[in-house]
């Protein structure tokens, strides 16, 4: 409920297939957009495609270029003691698990750097309400 919140407040068309979840179907809907005169660009399934993969590039050289700026371990200990991060459970949540999983089960070194990358999912939240309380 909160993605298609946001979805529709920024202004974004959302089309629904039914059973094609992983827009099995999206060609077709595609080519149908387009012979009605609309713009389309399609972001695949889980955003994997090249443009994908260039914003995680640009996305790293951004991180590495904060975190020569800054003082890395005081960053973190801000962070850790200051700040409440939320995490959705279904990227986010799932990915800090296993994290968590790998730092317990030591195949992750004892003081070894790890960088988390919070990539969003907060609104998913609102959906999974019930579970959550």
């Amino acid at each position: 409920n909160g993605n298609l919140l946001l979805s529709q407040l920024l202004g974004a068309k959302i089309h629904f297939n039914g059973e094609n979840r992983k827009g099995e179907d999206i060609e077709d809907l595609k080519i149908r957009l387009e012979a009605e005169g609309k713009k389309v660009y399609v972001v695949p399934y889980g955003g994997s495609n090249l443009l994908g993969a260039y914003g995680f590039v640009d996305a790293v050289k951004e991180l590495k270029n904060q975190l020569t700026e800054m003082n890395l371990k005081l960053a973190i200990k801000e962070l850790a003691e200051n700040e409440g991060i939320l995490l959705d459970p279904v990227y986010s949540g799932r990915a800090f698990y296993g994290m968590l999983d790998y730092i317990k089960s030591q195949k992750i070194k004892k003081g070894a750097n790890i960088l988390f990358w919070h990539t969003g999912g907060l609104p998913a939240n609102f959906y999974y309400s019930e579970e959550l309380m």
